[in-house]
């Protein structure tokens, strides 16, 4: 009866929807009614299923031995794999730009960045898990239980073969477990993190499986969890009526994954969480995936994080011989088709909308804004000469996710020249402009797919005709990034603000209305548009507008022209300001970090690696340049000063501003 309620749950009817809520309410208690017998039930059972699961183990994910992954990695590689194995270890870990070290026992419930501690014992329904008052962020032991060190243990092992690292994973498992009581701690409480823990938890244990510590007491404890891991997220799918997103599909990564791991066993409903689960992942990959390529969500790290949760999810379904629908993966293809076109010449990618470090299962420790390893992955996925063009010489994450088939697929690839050329993604609002030195990024994207219906949030900011500059693969012109969620409200609001992207402000105004207290949504009824675009071998023209500032009291449009030369590599943006009264305008230039910025006779004059740009300027009115130090943030709960312009005038009705960036090579 039971397991009856919880397929209730995951209905996808709409119009049944408020109905599934209070069924929701009625049956959740039941299934919170005696945790430690439904814990023991389970561990019986696995354990008379043990045999059965280390074979399912070894069927659903491809063996990598040691002398294999010796083989494939570089010297350099070895040695950051080891450096982060043996940090773990040691109970040192880098969690959301913030070190810790354990002197003893790991602390899985602490907020190691304020101090803030969630107790344990408490029925996970009943955790305030997010409040701006106590400057505490839920993300730090949520991201520390996700695990993600187990895979350097794990390859740490591989290498080494030192069974020390394996005494470590064990150890750090049942310390977790001890820790977090089933249902029972703040890492209880969020499906997602306990899919991707699920996720990182089975791969590092198919790394150690054939270590004489891994005994059948170890795999009735791990397996047992993981199970309840598994019943947890399909009895709490983070899904709503109209409005699901990269949280739902964590869900139905884990949910997939354990559901293969427990084929075929005397345990319930595991049959349901793989059908279901791949009925409702087909489902929202044919709703959160634009047709261009790009997550509805519209930020460069969530199209990471996402592309992650759907692509291994999809080589897990092939490599276990489940059918792929032909539309499905036309769509994921074209989701890793869309990545070089945004990408620095270094493989990282520029910080467009909200950026937390989330990753699904990184097997190797790269700069957080570091994407070309999806090229690798894509190209083999689908067998992507053009892909394999941009992709790099790391072979970890196929090997992981294909196997040994899956580096002799990359290698036997040829690799298609592949000249990006600027292009138009204009169901997700992003545009670039290209020349073989010049790439500039522009965003007008606004609405997510969803929240136009129901007026929710995702993670977009407040930064419509903004744009990130880049020449000869050196950034120059960036968007400052996120910095930090729930523990510093007032910051959150800052980095989602108008202001902090390379764009126009009206009277200091926000385009969207921005609550303090309210950390991902806002007023969204900014409405975005299109005027032109055009792109040929020597010219590239983007225009658009926004309705932001249309609410003032005095109406105000926006529109914006780009105009780059390629032949000169010269950009023109024109920004145009039609209104009726006087308003104060400012136009905000922010820098990446280590650009260095002199203003001369109200010019700009920019200097990077031996790389220079100049930023001029022509307008009929009296305007102020002033050069200032503002942060920019490039991984989540860190951030740094750096250098920000800002040009100030008094509007006299309508007028247009002309800015011109160039290349500049005198030292």
């Amino acid at each position: 009866m039971i397991s009856h309620f919880r397929n209730i749950l995951n209905l996808n009817e709409k119009f049944a929807y408020s109905i599934l809520g209070k069924i929701r309410q009625f049956v959740l208690p039941l299934f919170n009614y005696n945790l430690a017998y439904q814990e023991r039930k389970t561990k019986g059972t696995v354990i008379e299923n043990i045999s059965l699961f280390k074979s399912n183990l070894n069927k659903c994910l491809p063996e990598v031995t040691g002398d294999k992954f010796i083989k494939l990695i570089s010297s350099i590689q070895k040695e950051e794999l080891l450096k982060a194995a043996d940090k773990a270890v040691s109970h040192e870990f880098n969690i959301l730009s913030t070190n810790v070290k354990f002197d003893e026992k790991i602390d899985w419930s602490l907020d190691f960045s304020s101090g803030f501690k969630w107790p344990k014992g408490k029925l996970y329904l009943k955790y305030n898990q997010v409040s701006t008052s106590d400057n505490a962020d839920v993300k730090f032991p949520r991201e520390l239980s996700r695990c993600h060190h187990f895979l350097y243990l794990g390859q740490a092992y591989l290498i080494t073969g030192d069974q020390k690292y394996t005494k470590e994973f064990i150890e750090q498992v049942k310390s977790w477990l001890d820790d977090n009581p089933y249902k029972k701690s703040i890492n209880w409480c969020c499906s997602m993190d306990i899919g991707i823990r699920a996720a990182n938890w089975i791969y590092g244990l198919r790394m150690f499986l054939k270590s004489p510590l891994i005994d059948d007491n170890f795999l009735s404890e791990i397996l047992t969890s993981l199970y309840l891991h598994g019943r947890y997220i399909y009895e709490n799918p983070e899904k709503n009526r109209a409005y699901n997103h990269n949280h739902y599909l964590a869900d139905l990564a884990g949910q997939i994954l354990l559901g293969v791991l427990f084929e075929k066993s005397d345990l319930k409903e595991t049959r349901l969480w793989r059908d279901n689960g791949i009925y409702e992942l087909y489902r929202e990959i044919r709703i959160q995936i634009l047709p261009t390529g790009f997550t509805y969500e519209r930020t460069t790290n969530y199209h990471r994080l996402v592309t992650e949760l759907i692509a291994y999810t999809l080589i897990l379904i092939k490599n276990n011989e489940l059918e792929i629908p032909l539309d499905i993966s036309f769509r994921v293809k074209k989701m890793f088709e869309v990545v070089p076109n945004y990408l620095f010449l270094d493989g990282t990618a520029p910080i467009i909308g909200d950026q937390d470090n989330g990753r699904f299962l990184p097997f190797y420790p790269y700069n957080i804004n570091y994407q070309r390893y999806l090229l690798n992955i894509g190209a083999v996925l689908f067998d992507n000469e053009k892909l394999k063009y941009f992709s790099s010489d790391n072979f970890i994450d196929i090997l992981f996710l294909f196997g040994d088939r899956g580096c002799e697929k990359f290698n036997n690839l040829n690799s298609e020249t592949n000249k990006l050329k600027s292009k138009s993604f204009s169901d997700a609002g992003f545009y670039t402009l290209k020349s073989d030195k010049v790439n500039v990024f522009i965003n007008n994207s606004g609405f997510s797919h969803y929240n136009e219906v129901v007026g929710v949030g995702t993670h977009t900011h407040s930064d419509l005709l903004s744009f990130v500059y880049s020449l000869e693969g050196v950034p120059f012109l960036i968007d400052p990034g996120t910095y930090v969620y729930s523990s510093n409200p007032k910051e959150r609001k800052k980095f989602r603000s108008t202001e902090m992207h390379n764009t126009i402000t009206v009277d200091d105004f926000n385009q969207n209305d921005i609550a303090e207290n309210e950390l991902w949504s806002m007023r969204r009824n900014v409405i975005p548009s299109e005027i032109l675009w055009e792109t040929n071998e020597k010219k590239d023209i983007y225009e658009g507008t926004h309705t932001g500032y249309l609410r003032l009291d005095d109406p105000v449009r926006h529109s914006r022209r780009f105009e780059f030369d390629k032949t000169t590599n010269k950009l023109q943006i024109s920004d145009k300001i039609e209104c009726a009264n006087h308003h104060e305008i400012k136009c905000h230039f922010h820098f990446d970090e280590g650009v260095t910025v002199q203003v001369k006779d109200k010019e700009v004059y920019c200097r990077k690696k031996s790389k220079g740009i100049k930023i001029s300027f022509k307008l009929q009115y009296e305007y102020t340049l002033e050069l200032k130090q503002e942060y920019i943030s490039k991984a989540y709960n860190s951030r740094v000063l750096s250098n920000y312009i800002v040009l100030s005038l008094n509007t006299r009705k309508n007028i247009e501003l002309l800015t011109f960036i160039e290349n500049y090579e005198n030292n």
